[in-house]
């Protein structure tokens, strides 16, 4: 007669992955974020980080120390700004 045949399922439910750069405006409710060596731009943490309005959603996969970059510019400006609140020039 025929051959036996059977099936199982398995639930699937639908995931993205997006660069860190193409995220930038977005709004994420939940994330996974990898915090690794593919980080290679001052500032990409806290985008990647900055996304979801709500820490409690946010999952932190890998964690690289490596990945929280400043960038120099922004380390003078902080400093000078700095200095001119703690000595103002006179009006």
């Amino acid at each position: 007669m025929g051959n036996h045949a059977s099936y199982c399922q398995f639930p699937l439910q639908n995931c993205y992955a997006l660069t860190v750069h193409r995220t930038q405006g977005l709004t994420l409710n939940s994330k996974s974020v990898s915090l690794d060596d593919q980080i290679y731009s001052a500032s990409q943490a806290y985008v990647a980080l900055s996304r979801c309005p709500n820490l409690d959603n946010v999952q932190i996969a890998t964690l690289d120390r490596a990945a929280f970059m400043t960038d120099s510019k922004v380390i003078r400006e902080c400093d000078r700004l700095e200095r001119v609140a703690i000595n103002p020039l006179p009006i």
